[in-house]
């Protein structure tokens, strides 16, 4: 059976029209139900429907030709999640960071669309990292057009969804065929991504850099090519301003695969893997000490554990507390590990939303142990398979990161940043089917056969 995406195989037109249709026709019928959208409202998410749509028609490939059904039925969920996110702002909690968010970019999007470049300018260099970085990258997303507050969380929305698609063609270069539609339902129809990060603020922007990132990575392990290294370079440069720890995360676990995992039988391919690692080598000691002063924390067993104090105590407190300690050790992981990927449970639910994350949590757990011995077998090949060795090492690493954070509800929200690396290892290692190997599934021949595919769509 072939191995991952057959590039050069034209996906069947079917109903195309309806689809498209469909997809648009339900998320306007959203907007006006909710807002009172104006007409730009309307034309942007008519817009950015079609856009999606033809997206979704271009990446099809002959091992999954239902992808562009998928991709429809996945933004349509994902606009619905925004909007479940914007009524819960609204009427639930009341505020949050994305009102501010929202209105400096309304603000901040006119002196970029009138090319003011001086104001530009002097607010680019006041803004470091974090918070102000995602104000100003969210004022570029509304440049175009400034919407309302709910149409920023539908433009934040789009951005995301378009990072759900970069993890999808990361994950389909590595695997075989009959793991690529479990893997896209989970990732485009889990509830945790279809409705934290679909808001304005930090989350949205981070899952789409880290897809555009993973998109970027994958496809510069299966053939060393400069043009896929400057695509995941975009990726990580947002996700480095907005939260630099966890890209440089991304990019230690890519450099570990480089190191380790098996690489592509390709003409000059292991020199330029030897380029690659030594360049990443140079960012990850040049950038470490750069993401490490960004979260003020000093790079010594001292500077980490005054972080993980820090941590603890800033959110030790709320009613989604509980019980635990950041990772010291190796018999700390188990418990951190629940904690981190699959808490609150049912039980530890004090909200509807809570409720909601908890019965997703048990049943990723369910799921989790019921390929768990099959994910065991398959570990000694899968550790020749590059994807697998940056999912394991981004899932551990992330882990022990997090394991400082001690309220669930912010926990809820941050695993969104880890969960597309969390399902490609279910779905890779423990899915019924074909063993795994070391080597992507595109052969020479089609992976030069895409390359106006590749460039066109940027995954």
């Amino acid at each position: 059976m072939t191995i991952g995406a057959q590039r050069g195989a034209a996906a069947p037109r079917g109903d195309r029209a309806l689809w498209v249709g469909g997809i648009a026709a339900t998320i306007l019928i959203v907007s006006l139900l909710v807002t009172r959208a104006d007409l730009g409202l309307i034309v942007m998410i008519a817009f950015f429907a079609i856009g999606v749509a033809w997206l979704g028609r271009r990446l099809a490939t002959d091992v999954d030709p239902w992808l562009p059904k998928l991709i429809g039925l996945g933004f349509a969920a994902k606009l619905l999640g925004a909007t479940a996110r914007y009524l819960a702002l609204v009427y639930v909690f009341g505020s949050g960071d994305a009102s501010g968010y929202h209105a400096f970019a309304a603000h901040f999007a006119s002196f970029i669309r009138d090319f003011d470049l001086d104001s530009v300018l002097a607010a680019l260099g006041n803004r470091g990292f974090g918070t102000n970085a995602t104000k100003v990258a969210i004022s570029f997303l509304y440049t175009p057009y400034i919407p309302t507050m709910y149409g920023g969380f539908l433009e934040a929305a789009t951005f995301s969804f378009l990072g759900h698609i970069g993890f999808y063609t990361a994950f389909r270069r590595w695997v075989p065929a009959d793991r690529l539609k479990p893997y896209a339902v989970l990732l485009f129809f889990l509830p945790t991504l279809l409705f934290w990060p679909s808001s304005v603020g930090k989350d949205a922007l981070m899952i789409g850099a880290l897809g555009l990132a993973a998109a970027g990575f994958s496809a510069t392990l299966a053939s060393y090519r400069i043009r896929y290294i400057v695509m995941a370079g975009l990726g990580l440069a947002l996700a480095t301003v907005v939260r630099p720890h966890v890209a440089m995360l991304l990019l230690g676990s890519v450099f570990v695969a480089m190191v380790i995992a098996r690489g592509p039988k390709l003409a000059g391919s292991r020199g330029r893997r030897l380029v690659f690692v030594g360049v990443i080598s140079a960012v990850l000691l040049v950038g470490a000490p750069r993401a490490a002063q960004l979260i003020d924390v000093e790079l010594s067993s001292d500077g980490i554990e005054d972080l993980i104090e820090r941590q603890q105590s800033q959110t030790a407190q709320g009613g989604s507390l509980v019980q635990g300690s950041a990772v010291r050790s190796l018999g700390q992981m188990p418990g951190a590990m629940i904690r981190v990927l699959f808490r609150p449970l049912p039980n530890e639910a004090r909200s509807v939303e809570m409720l909601l994350t908890g019965l997703e949590g048990m049943a990723l757990i369910l799921l989790t142990i019921a390929v768990l011995p099959r994910m065991i077998r398959r570990l000694k090949t899968g550790f020749r398979n590059p994807w697998v060795v940056t999912s394991v090492v981004y899932t551990i690493g992330f882990i022990i990161a997090f394991s400082t954070v001690l309220n669930l509800g912010i926990l809820a929200r941050q695993r969104a940043q880890v969960l597309p690396l969390f399902l490609a290892l279910i779905i890779a290692l423990g899915w019924p089917g074909e063993d795994l190997t070391g080597e992507s599934g595109i052969s020479r021949s089609e992976l030069v056969g895409s390359e106006r595919l590749d460039t066109s769509v940027g995954v």
